[in-house]
Formats: structure tokens, C-alpha cells, sequence
């Protein structure tokens, strides 16, 4: 069928009508005709697939990658389109909020090649030959090959290249998935290795070891996810990494933002917009290695820090450790238990950075009961911070929020809301 396409929707469909129900489908730009074909055809609307461009827009690129759909969906967007998309998005999510509350535009990332420091990869035969592969899109089975991903440095698909050659041919079954992480500051990678390996066993993969004579290796890990049983090949089992004048520490199971200059941009704007007193406390809820905590530190001097991860809290000791930190207090438990019992006194600013699927119940219901003064959230998902908002409204209203480009030719939106306790 031929449609006409009207815009991109969060998380990146492009909508379009056919006979009056609205028809989802992929890789058109506002404004071009295309020929798709149906997918499914479900009560509500068309899940349809674009099959060839009528009428392209000016602001359609060929995509680099051969995988785009995959990894990068908007690579066929020119950059430029790509802000102003994300921009509109955030504009109809939050287009019930009083006022002009979204920032006057999505924050650019200033490197839009490359910028991952950090890759997962599945490894799977393919015509029998050792590949690296992504996970098909909506299939928790199928793999897509992929030769070189331009998300990631030319160094980080160099190494991978490296690596496959490492493996003889049926050593894919020994080590069935890889982590690949990159520091910007150090310049070292490290290398996970996932697979049923037991320690006894890990000699097969001593070829990997040459890896290190080729390229500046921090360590190679291996870890059977069966029995969570990490081993170290080679080195260490961490990399670090220097932002906002802080140095960190983190793992390869670890979260740590995968595009470092824009982290550096988000704590400049978080250091602006929160207080600057010395009776000020900080509650950093979802606190991972400590990235804001830490970044924030001097200008807190009572801060508490919750993490469910021991591995993350582990983490978060330790930079403490090599940026003589010493006022902030470490919890380990899931932040939705700890909150329910939290201190008497609240804190005079909560952050908030939990994963995509926004905030506990729990959480919001604490918050609003403790009345923190001020609310920083830190979200990767518009879709439920937005609803999170909605329910932090009965005690809270919204400063604003700021928007920012992590993620170049992906549908992916990181924002930074601060909300401020109303007026009794």
C-alpha cells in the first residue's frame, strides 16, 4: 500500500493514515509517500513494514550502517532533523504541561560517529563462519551478522575484528556473547567474555591473550552467567574514567553513560541548577558507581547514596576511596524498600536516575510524603517519565526540563527535569 507519511512518533515509528486507522511503520520521513507492506493489522491501527521511497525528503542520508534498523534506526535522517524530531516528540508528550516547559531545543551531541564507549555483542555462526551478531528486532532468538558498527570508535570494530580471528572455528560455542568497553580518558578497553566455561577450563581461550599485544588492554574477563562465576584472562577487571574533574571506576557489568562528553554536559547543567550551601543534603537515589554523587560532592556535604547492586556499591566505595571522598554515606538495597523507612529529616535535594522503566510507585509515594525541597530526574525515557511527573505533580511543580542528544541516530532521549516542592 502507498501512504503518506505525516511524522515520526516516540520511539520512532512513523505514522501515517490509511481509511481512516492510523498506520505504523518504519523509516519514513514527515512529508514522503512510500510503498509498505502489512505486518499485522490490529484493532486499533497498521503495523506495516516501508518497502521502497516515492517521493524521498531532503533530509533523508543513506544510512552507514548495513544494520541501521538495529542499532540506529534514525540513520537515515540527516542530524539536523534528527534534534528537531526528538524536539517535537518531548513537545506532544508533555503538550498537557502547563506552560513552555521543554528546553528550546535538544542538547546536539557533538560527536555523532563513534561516540559509544561501550558495545554487546552476540557470537553466532553464520554460513559457517564465526560472526559477531546483534539481536534482531523484537526476536529474543535471531540474530543479525554485522561486519563493523559505526556507532563505535574504528579502534572498537578494529579489536572486534581482532578477536573473532582469536577463535578457532567452533570455539563460538566457548564464549557466546562479548562486552567491549572503552575509556575516553585512559584509552584502554576491556573485554567481557560471556559463555558455560568453567575455571578448569578456560585454557582454550589463552589465543585471546594475543589481543593484548595489539591493542592497550585494561583486562579480559570471562563469566559463566550460569553459575555467576567471573574469572580474570588477563589484567583487571575494571576500567577508569575521568569526568567532571572526578575519576571513576566501574566494571563490565557495571551502568556507566556511554557517551562521555554529553555526561559532562549534564552535570555542568545539574551543578546550575541545584543549591550551593554548606547545610544542603543530597539523597541520590539509583546512585550506580556514584557518577553524580561523587560529581556533585563538593557541593553537598551530606550525601547518601542507594544502590540495589552490591557490585555498583562495591564500585561506588572505591571511588570514593581515589577521590578522598569521605561524607558520603553508602546504601545497599533496592531503592522502593530502603525509601519506604528513610530518615525522619528529609534531604534537601533528591536525584533520581532510575532505568527506563521510571520510578517505583513506592518511590514517588515516598518522596511526596518526605518533601524533598528540591527534585532532579534523570531519565532515558520521556514516555514514563512523564507519567511519573503526573503523580510527583500533588506535591511538586516542574522548573523545566532540559533535553540531550546521548544517543545520535537513535530514537533515544535523555532528559533533566528539576521540580520544586510547592508553596504551602
Amino acid at each position: 500500500m502507498r501512504i503518506n507519511i505525516e511524522k515520526i512518533i516516540y520511539p520512532g515509528k512513523s505514522l501515517s493514515r490509511k481509511d481512516n486507522k492510523i498506520v505504523l511503520t518504519d523509516s519514513g520521513i514527515a512529508g514522503e509517500t512510500v510503498k509498505c507492506s502489512l505486518v499485522k493489522d490490529k484493532k486499533n491501527y497498521i503495523q506495516a513494514k516501508t518497502d521502497a521511497v516515492i517521493t524521498p525528503s531532503a533530509h533523508r542520508k543513506d544510512p552507514r550502517c548495513t544494520h541501521f534498523h538495529i542499532c540506529s534506526a534514525y540513520q537515515y535522517i540527516d542530524y539536523e532533523q534528527q534534534l528537531k524530531i526528538k524536539k517535537d516528540q518531548l513537545q506532544e508528550i508533555f503538550s498537557n504541561f502547563p506552560g513552555q516547559l521543554i528546553s528550546k531545543k535538544v542538547r546536539a551531541s557533538n560527536i555523532i560517529w563513534g561516540y559509544r564507549n561501550k558495545i554487546h555483542l552476540h557470537i553466532i555462526t553464520d554460513n559457517n563462519t564465526t560472526v559477531c551478531a546483534y539481536h534482531a528486532p523484537g526476536k529474543s532468538n535471531k540474530f543479525t551478522p554485522i561486519d563493523r558498527c559505526f556507532l563505535a570508535t574504528d579502534l572498537m570494530n578494529r579489536l572486534i575484528s581482532e578477536f573473532l580471528l582469536c577463535l578457532a572455528p567452533g570455539m563460538e560455542k566457548y564464549v557466546n556473547e562479548i562486552t567491549l568497553q572503552r575509556s575516553l580518558s585512559s584509552k584502554k578497553f576491556l573485554l567481557c567474555c560471556y559463555g558455560p566455561l568453567k575455571k578448569k577450563e578456560l585454557e582454550v581461550l589463552n589465543p585471546m591473550l594475543e589481543l593484548k599485544n595489539k591493542f592497550s588492554l585494561a583486562g579480559i574477563v570471562y563469566i559463566n552467567k550460569r553459575k555467576a562465576e567471573k574469572s580474570i584472562l588477563f589484567g583487571k577487571d575494571q576500567l577508569s574514567e575521568k569526568v567532571a574533574g572526578k575519576t571513576f571506576l566501574f566494571g563490565c557489568q557495571s551502568f556507566f553513560q556511554i557517551n562521555i562528553p554529553m555526561l559532562e554536559l549534564l552535570i555542568k547543567d545539574l551543578k546550575k541548577e541545584l543549591p550551593h550551601s554548606a547545610e544542603q543534603s543530597l539523597l541520590d537515589l539509583y546512585c550506580g558507581v556514584g557518577t553524580f554523587a561523587i560529581a556533585l560532592s563538593g557541593f553537598f556535604p551530606n550525601i547518601k547514596a542507594v544502590d540495589s547492586s552490591r557490585a555498583n556499591i562495591s564500585f561506588l566505595k572505591k571511588n570514593m576511596s581515589i577521590n578522598a571522598i569521605s561524607h558520603i554515606e553508602t546504601v545497599n538495597a533496592k531503592c522502593a524498600n530502603w525509601i519506604k523507612n528513610a530518615q525522619k529529616k528529609p534531604p534537601d535535594t533528591i536525584i533520581v536516575d532510575p532505568p527506563r522503566r521510571g520510578l517505583e510507585n513506592e518511590v514517588i509515594e515516598a518522596i511526596n510524603k518526605i518533601k524533598p525541597g528540591l527534585i532532579a530526574y534523570i531519565s532515558c525515557d520521556p514516555a514514563t517519565l512523564c507519567r511519573d511527573l503526573k503523580k510527583l505533580f500533588q506535591e511538586y511543580s516542574l522548573r523545566n526540563i532540559n533535553a540531550y542528544d546521548f544517543f545520535p541516530h537513535t530514537p533515544h532521549i535523555e532528559t533533566l527535569s528539576i521540580l520544586e516542592k510547592k508553596l504551602a
